[in-house]
C-alpha cells in the first residue's frame, strides 16, 4: 500500500502478491548478505501497478529485521527540504546526531545535503548494530537533498548490517538524480518487476473467486494487460469470465480506461460525494476529512466519505491516514474529469483552507490556479525559493526561482532577478540534470543579454567550455553596460571563467579586470571575481604576482567565513603552482573541511582537486589517494564532470608510482571518459599527464611519448607550459632519453628551463639538471653529468618538502656517480634514494635503486617498513589518525565514513600489522610518518 501527501495512490489492502518467487530470493539473498556485515543495496523497479509495494511489504513481514527505518515518497515530496530523511527517522528512539535532530525538528538551518548525509552515515553505523533495513518507496518523488544525503551515506556504509531497498517506477528511472543512479548502477542489486505470467493471472482469478476462469483467457489477458497485477484486476473485476473467454476469433473487449470506469462511478455518486472526491483529487492523499470536506463544501463527510468508498473511490479513513485513493490511476481519472474552470476555483480555495497550517501547499495551489502573469505570487514563490537556499536545498530553490521568473512579466527587472538567482542555486547545487533542465527552460526566453548570459552560464557548469564562450560572447554584444552594469559585470566575469578553462590567460585577466571595474566595492560576486583575476595570473606563470596581491588573509583560519572561503581556495591553488606546497595543504585542507560541512559541493570537490595533487607532491600518498578517490565517488553522484577528469588522474598518481597498475589504469580510463565529455584544457591536461605518469612507470618510454603527443596542440596555451600546474616535460626528456632520441630530448629541456627559471619555479629547474645529468651519462659523458648534479645543491635543497623528486634525483645521481667510478658518493646518494623510495612504496623506482645498489654488493639500507606496504591507503589513514591519538568515532567523522567502517579497516590493520591494541600500534609507528620519509 502506497501512503503519502500529495499525488499517489493507495492498492486495496486485500491485494496479494502472487509468483514473484525469483524477485523474493533476491531479496532474501540481499538480507543474508547483511548478517556478513556486509552493507547491501536493492533497486527494485517496475511499471505502475506492478506490485512493487506490495512485494516489499510482504518481504518485510517475512524477515522481521530488528530496526526498519521506512518512507514512502509522494509527487510533491520535493517541496519539503530533507522530507524523506525526517519520514525515514520519525519515531525512532535512537539517539540522534545534532544536525538530524535540527533536520527532524524542521528547523531552518543551512544544511549541505553533504554535512546530512554524514549525519546520517553516524546514526545508522551506530543502529547497525542490530540488523536494519532502510525502506524508501517510490524515491523517484523524494526530495533532492535528501537523496543526495541518503546516497552519500549509503556509498560509505561498507560494513554495516544495513540493508537499503530503494523502490522506483520504470518511467522514473532515466529522471532520477544522478547521484542515484550512480549508486544503483555502481553497487546496486536490481530487482525488476516484470509482468505477471499465466499461472499468476489464474491466482488473482481465484482469489477474485473467477477459479472457472480458463488457461487460455488467462493468457490472452495477460497479453492485453501486459502483465500488470493493476490491470489484470481490472479486466477481471470488469468484465465476466464468459466474456473474457469469448470466441478465440473474436476481439476480446478491451477495458474501459480508468477515466471511463471512474467517470461512471462518479456519475453514480451524489453531488457531495462527487464533492468530496473532486476536493480530494486537487488536495491530493493524506488530508484529513475535515479539510477535504471543507474544501468540497461538504455539509455531511461522513456520509459522503462512506459512499465514496461504496463506489469504489476512496479508501475508509484509519487513524491518522487520511482521506485516500483506493487505486493507483483513480484520482489521476478524477482529477483531469474536473473542468478546467471548476479545477482552478479548487485550486483557488485549496489556497486560502491550507495557507494558515501547509505554506508550501498553498503556495503549490496558487501557482496551479495562475492564469498569465502574476506579480505578487512571482515575488511569494520567490520568497519561498530563498527559504529553500537558505536551507541547502539548491535544486529546489532553482525551480522555484524559474517559475517566478515565468510568473513575472518578460523583460522585467523581478524576472531578470529570478532567473539569475535561478542559475547561481543550479551553480550551488551541481547536478548535471538540474543544469540541463534549467537550460532548456532559458532557452525558451526572448532572445536577449540576460538570455544569452543565462545560457552561457549554464554551459559552463556542464563543462561546455565553447559553447559558453559563444553565448556569453552574443551576450556581451546585447548588453549596454551603462544601463545594467550588474548584468555586464557578470558577463564579463564569466568571459574571464570561460577564457581561464580554454587556456588564455591574458583574455581572463581583461575580462576579469572588465568585470571588477563595474562591480561595486561590497558586491557579493566581487571574491568570485578577484579569485578569477588571480587564476589567470596564475596560469600565465604569475603565481607569485598574484600572491603578493592577496592581502589581508591570515595564515591559518579555524572557522573561514564564505568569503574567506574563496580566498583560500584561490590562495591554495596559487600556493601550489608557486611551490609552497605545505601553505597550499594548509589552505586546501580548511576549504574542503569547510564546504564538507555547509557546502556548495561543487566548491569542496574543487578544492579536494587540488588537494590531493598537494598531498601527492608532499609524498602523503595514502592521503592523496583516499581524498581523490573519495570525491570523484561524490562527483560522479552530482554528474559532475567538470572535476571529474582532475579528480580521477590525480588519484593514479600515487597508483602509477607505487606501481599498481591496474587501479591506476583504471583511473586514467575514467579520467578520458570523463574529459571526453568537456572541452576544458585542465581536464585534457592532467588526462594526458596522468596517462603518460602511467607508462612512465611501466617503463613504457613509448607510451610516455604517444601520452604527451597531443601536448603539441596543447602547448601554446596558458597552463600547459606552466610547470606549478602539471610538470610533464621532464617526463617527455626521460623517455626520449631511455629511448636514444638526445637531439629531440634537448630541444624539450630547454623550453622546460626556460618557463621554470622565467616562472621561479626550482623544483622544475632540478628536475631539468636530472634529466640532462642522464642524457650526459647516456652519451658517454658522465662526467659533465657528475659536474652538472654539482650545480644543483640550491635546487635540490628547495625541494626539501617533495621526498619524491628528491628521491628520483638522489636516484639519477647515483647511477651518473657510479658510471665515473665516485663509488662513495653514489652509494650515499642511492642509499638516500632508496630510504625515500621505500617509505614511498613506490615499487618501480625502488628496484631500480636496488638495483644499482646490488652493482656495489651494498646492502639495501633503511627501517624495514615492509609491512606497512601491505596497508590499503584507507587502513594507513586510519592508522595514523588512531596514532595520532583520535578515536574511532571521532575518525569516522573526519573521513566521513561509518564507525564500523573505521573498525574495519582498523582490525585489518592489527592482523597485517601483527599488533593487538591501539597502544602497540602507536608504539610501532611512533615517529614514524606512514608513507613519507623523513624529509631532512
Amino acid at each position: 500500500m502506497l501512503a503519502g501527501r500529495q499525488g499517489v495512490f493507495r492498492y486495496s489492502t486485500e491485494i496479494k502478491v502472487f509468483g514473484r518467487d525469483k524477485e523474493r530470493a533476491t531479496l532474501r539473498h540481499l538480507w543474508a548478505e547483511t548478517e556478513s556485515r556486509r552493507a547491501t543495496v536493492g533497486f527494485v523497479h517496475g511499471p505502475a501497478g506492478f506490485g512493487k509495494t506490495s512485494l516489499l511489504r510482504d518481504f518485510l513481514a517475512a524477515i522481521s529485521p530488528a530496526v526498519v527505518f521506512q518512507a514512502t515518497c509522494e509527487v510533491d515530496e520535493d517541496a519539503i527540504a530533507y522530507g524523506l530523511v525526517s519520514q525515514l527517522l520519525a519515531g525512532t528512539s535512537l539517539p540522534l546526531p545534532l544536525v538530524l535532530a535540527g533536520v527532524t525538528a524542521g528547523e531552518p538551518a543551512i544544511l549541505d545535503p553533504l554535512l546530512v548525509g554524514a549525519a546520517l552515515l553516524e546514526f545508522l553505523g551506530t543502529a547497525s548494530s542490530s540488523r536494519l533495513v532502510i525502506f524508501v518507496d517510490d524515491i523517484q518523488w523524494a526530495d533532492p537533498p535528501s537523496v543526495r544525503a541518503l546516497v552519500f551515506a549509503l556509498r560509505r556504509m561498507r560494513r554495516d548490517r544495513v540493508l537499503a531497498v530503494l523502490c522506483c517506477r520504470d518511467d522514473a528511472v532515466a529522471g532520477l538524480p544522478v547521484g542515484l543512479l550512480r549508486l544503483v548502477s555502481d553497487v546496486a542489486v536490481q530487482v525488476k518487476l516484470g509482468g505477471l505470467q499465466v499461472d499468476d493471472a489464474l491466482a488473482i482469478a481465484e482469489d477474485l473467486g473467477r477459479d472457472e476462469l480458463t488457461r487460455a483467457a488467462a493468457a490472452r489477458i495477460v497479453e492485453l494487460s501486459g502483465g500488470s497485477p493493476l490491470h489484470l484486476r481490472a479486466l477481471l473485476t470488469e468484465f465476466t469470465v464468459g466474456e473474457l473467454a469469448g470466441d478465440r476469433d473474436s476481439l476480446l473487449p478491451a477495458p474501459h480506461s480508468y477515466a471511463d470506469l471512474i467517470g461512471a462511478r462518479m456519475a453514480d455518486c451524489s453531488s457531495e460525494t462527487r464533492d468530496l472526491v473532486e476536493a480530494a483529487a486537487v488536495l491530493g492523499d493524506g488530508l484529513p476529512l475535515r479539510l477535504v470536506a471543507r474544501l468540497g463544501g461538504v455539509h455531511d463527510p461522513a456520509l459522503a466519505l462512506e459512499k465514496s468508498v461504496a463506489a469504489g473511490l476512496l479508501l475508509p479513513v484509519v487513524s491518522r491516514s487520511g482521506v485516500c485513493f483506493e487505486h493507483p490511476l483513480t484520482r489521476s481519472a478524477v482529477f483531469h474529469a474536473i473542468p478546467t474552470a471548476r479545477r482552478a476555483e479548487l485550486h483557488r480555495d485549496a489556497a486560502v483552507l491550507l495557507a494558515m497550517t501547509d505554506s508550501i501547499g498553498s503556495l503549490r495551489h496558487r501557482v496551479a490556479a495562475a492564469v498569465g502573469f502574476d506579480s505578487a505570487l512571482a515575488n511569494d514563490v520567490a520568497s519561498r525559493a530563498d527559504i529553500d537556499a537558505g536551507s541547502g536545498s539548491w535544486l529546489l530553490a532553482a525551480e522555484r526561482f524559474r517559475l517566478a521568473a515565468e510568473l513575472s512579466v518578460p523583460g522585467s527587472g523581478p524576472m531578470r532577478r529570478f532567473t539569475l538567482q535561478m542559475v547561481e542555486c543550479v551553480a550551488q547545487g551541481g547536478e548535471l540534470a538540474a543544469i540541463d533542465a534549467a537550460r532548456q527552460s532559458i532557452a525558451r526566453f526572448e532572445v536577449s543579454a540576460l538570455r544569452e548570459f543565462t545560457m552561457g552560464r549554464l554551459h559552463a557548469l556542464g563543462g561546455a567550455w565553447v559553447a559558453a564562450r559563444d553565448r556569453l560572447d552574443a551576450a556581451w554584444a546585447l548588453v549596454e553596460p551603462l544601463e545594467d552594469p550588474e548584468l555586464a559585470a557578470r558577463i564579463c566575469a564569466e568571459l574571464a571563467r570561460a577564457a581561464i578553462m580554454r587556456g588564455r590567460g591574458a583574455d581572463g585577466a581583461t575580462w576579469a579586470g572588465r568585470a571588477l571595474a563595474m562591480q561595486p566595492q561590497n558586491a557579493a560576486v566581487r571574491d568570485d571575481t578577484t579569485a578569477l583575476w588571480a587564476l589567470s595570473l596564475g596560469i600565465q606563470g604569475r603565481s607569485a604576482d598574484a600572491l603578493a596581491m592577496m592581502t589581508g588573509l591570515p595564515e591559518t583560519i579555524a572557522d573561514p567565513s564564505a568569503a574567506q572561503l574563496d580566498q583560500l581556495a584561490g590562495r591554495g591553488m596559487l600556493s601550489l603552482w608557486n611551490a609552497d606546497v605545505s601553505q597550499a595543504r594548509s589552505d586546501l585542507s580548511v576549504v574542503v573541511a569547510a564546504t564538507r560541512g555547509r557546502g556548495p559541493a561543487y566548491a569542496n570537490l574543487f578544492a579536494a582537486q587540488y588537494l590531493a595533487d598537494a598531498q601527492y607532491r608532499l609524498g602523503d600518498w595514502d592521503s592523496s589517494i583516499v581524498t581523490a578517490e573519495d570525491a570523484a565517488a561524490t562527483a560522479r553522484d552530482l554528474g559532475n564532470v567538470w572535476t571529474l577528469a582532475l579528480l580521477h588522474a590525480v588519484a593514479s598518481f600515487p597508483h602509477s608510482a607505487r606501481g599498481n597498475f591496474a587501479q591506476a589504469a583504471a583511473h586514467v580510463t575514467a579520467a578520458r571518459e570523463a574529459a571526453a565529455l568537456v572541452d576544458d584544457v585542465p581536464s585534457r591536461l592532467w588526462t594526458l599527464v596522468a596517462a603518460a605518469r602511467l607508462a612512465h612507470a611501466r617503463r613504457d618510454f613509448t607510451g610516455v611519448i604517444a601520452a604527451l603527443e597531443p601536448m603539441r596542440e596543447l602547448k601554446h596555451l596558458d597552463g600547459v607550459r606552466e610547470p606549478g600546474i602539471q610538470p610533464w616535460q621532464p617526463m617527455l626528456a626521460a623517455a626520449l632519453i631511455s629511448l636514444g632520441e638526445f637531439q629531440s630530448a634537448g630541444a624539450v629541456l630547454d623550453e622546460a628551463e626556460r618557463f621554470a627559471a622565467i616562472c621561479h619555479h626550482p623544483v622544475q629547474l632540478l628536475a631539468v639538471v636530472r634529466e640532462r645529468a642522464r642524457m650526459h651519462a647516456a652519451i658517454g659523458r658522465p662526467g659533465e653529468g657528475a659536474a652538472l648534479l654539482q650545480t644543483a645543491g640550491p635546487l635540490y635543497a628547495s625541494a626539501a618538502a617533495r621526498p619524491f623528486e628528491r628521491a628520483k634525483f638522489d636516484l639519477a645521481a647515483g647511477t651518473v656517480l657510479r658510471r665515473c667510478g665516485r663509488n662513495e658518493e653514489a652509494i650515499a646518494a642511492l642509499r638516500r634514494a632508496h630510504a625515500a623510495l621505500l617509505a614511498l612504496r613506490a615499487t618501480p623506482w625502488l628496484d631500480e635503486a636496488t638495483a644499482e645498489l646490488s652493482q656495489f654488493g651494498a646492502p639495501t639500507p633503511g627501517k624495514d617498513r615492509g609491512s606497512l606496504s601491505k596497508l590499503t591507503p584507507h587502513e594507513v589513514v586510519v592508522a595514523r589518525l588512531v596514532r595520532d591519538g583520535l578515536t574511532n568515532r571521532e575518525i569516522a567523522a573526519k573521513l566521513v565514513v561509518s564507525v564500523k567502517t573505521v573498525g574495519y579497516h582498523l582490525a585489518n590493520v592489527y592482523d597485517k600489522l601483527d599488533v593487538r591494541s591501539r597502544v602497540q600500534l602507536t608504539n610501532l609507528i611512533a615517529g614514524d610518518v606512514i608513507g613519507q620519509p623523513d624529509h631532512s
